[in-house]
């Protein structure tokens, strides 16, 4: 009965994100040329000389606002040629110009990223001013790195559906940044400082073939994760969706890990050289009903020799199950120049569980062209405690290869797997996992 309702949860969190995405792209009117080519927006330096005369379009300003507003009593269309005909002459006049037809709005900022102020009565603005410079440049920095191709190479080509492909994806980032950032910056006050970051959005797809006896034949999962920049609230803070099952053993098999859907607020601190303090808080829906959840984590890295150490306890609290803990030591070190070799210890524990949770992986990777792409084996025993007895509940074995699908943001994998599981007396059973991840913004994880 559970699990029924993961879905619905899901799709409520995915419509909400669709509903803020879809406010912000009304408002801004984004045009996905204009989120490809930098030299199309206006340099600041014209902006200024154009703030330098706003009298002559603060006047006719609530005039045309007010005949929008007419305008949408008679009807939603006649509504939108007012609006799109009074940005356009707006435009002009703060320019200093002759209005002109639709076509020089190719010309200037979209309304997301420069929007009018509201005024006080005196004349004076009060509502904080993105710089579209700044936003587009910060958008391009993230869209480069994801727009290259391994080793210079190609494979696809260049051709109508590649460019096509290209600028949807450019499209779908830059309107759910600007969403974003629109919602973020609605009650900054004029001239507040402002850290111009983007969001990340990835979406993840599983599925296999095969496993473990209490599973079915076929198994299909889709892992969404979003990390919504929020500078004008807090420097570090961060609104997140997500279904990754981030409470269970890290090496599980990933269609085995809970899928329940959060929303949340995550802040993150650095305190000291190499930690971090990650804090969380929002609800985990399960079932048919929210739970209130919070976690804190700390990071700690060192690095004796040639070995990389990281220990990551975290804590975390929530209001159907309690408290719970869970522990994490993880040592890499790498051998020679493609090679690298990790050790990882897992323990976890919480009050609606008797004793503790264990996990021991070993894996061995092979990059390929960086850290991003190649092969990794994995064996990891999972035991618990009880009672002052170990149980070993599962074994696994398994080898993936991981590779780009298309350029940095399309990425694929295939995992083969042998399961050793109680349930079915520790007989092998094997398995075939593919999966494809797709990101908007960011990075794909190392590896290892």
């Amino acid at each position: 009965m559970m699990g029924k309702f993961h879905g619905w949860w899901l799709i409520l969190g995915l419509g909400l994100l669709a509903a803020t995405v879809g406010t912000g792209c009304a408002r801004f009117r984004f045009e996905p040329a204009e989120c490809q080519r930098l030299e199309d927006i206006r340099p600041s330096a014209e902006l200024e000389a154009a703030e330098g005369k706003p009298d002559e379009a603060e006047e006719e300003a609530p005039d045309r606002e007010h005949e929008a507003d007419d305008a949408v009593e008679r009807g939603s269309g006649e509504a939108d040629r007012a609006e799109e005909a009074s940005d356009s002459e707006g435009a002009a006049d703060v320019a200093g110009e002759e209005p002109e037809e639709t076509e020089m709005t190719r010309d200037r900022p979209p309304r997301g990223w420069r929007r009018r102020n509201n005024h006080n009565g005196s004349g004076h603005t009060n509502r904080f001013v993105l710089d579209p410079d700044a936003v587009l440049a910060a958008q391009r920095q993230a869209l480069e790195g994801q727009q290259a191709d391994y080793d210079g190479v190609d494979p696809w080509g260049e051709t109508r559906f590649t460019r096509w492909l290209d600028r949807t994806h450019e499209a779908l980032f830059c309107r759910l940044d600007n969403a974003v950032r629109r919602l973020d910056t609605m009650w900054l006050p004029e001239g507040a400082d402002y850290d111009y970051k983007v969001s990340t959005f990835r979406v993840r797809f599983l599925t296999r073939v095969g496993g473990r006896g209490i599973e079915g034949d076929y198994n299909v999962k889709v892992r969404v994760n979003t990390r919504l920049a929020l500078p004008g609230l807090q420097r570090e803070l961060y609104l997140f969706v997500d279904n990754t099952g981030r409470d269970d053993l890290p090496g599980s098999d990933p269609l085995q890990q809970e899928s329940d859907t959060r929303i949340g607020l995550r802040s993150v601190r650095e305190f000291a050289r190499q930690i971090k303090v990650d804090i969380d808080g929002g609800f985990r829906f399960r079932s048919s009903r929210p739970v209130f959840y919070a976690e804190t984590r700390l990071n700690k890295k060192w690095a004796p020799g040639e070995w990389g150490i990281r220990l990551t306890p975290s804590v975390f609290y929530y209001s159907d199950d309690g408290f719970g803990q869970m522990t994490s030591l993880t040592c890499t070190r790498p051998l020679g120049e493609n090679w690298a070799l990790q050790l990882r210890t897992v323990e976890r524990s919480t009050e609606a569980t008797h004793g503790f949770e264990f996990e021991q992986t070993a894996r061995l990777a092979r990059f390929r062209s960086g850290r991003k792409r190649g092969w990794v084996i994995q064996g990891s025993l999972f035991p618990h405690g009880k009672s002052s007895q170990i149980y070993w509940d599962n074994a696994i074995l398994n080898v993936t290869w991981r590779d780009a699908l298309y350029k940095k943001w399309v990425f694929y994998t295939v995992t083969t797997q042998l399961d050793f599981a109680k349930e079915d007396d520790y007989e092998p059973r094997g398995s075939l996992r593919v999966g494809m991840e797709i990101l908007f913004g960011g990075q794909m994880g190392d590896l290892m």
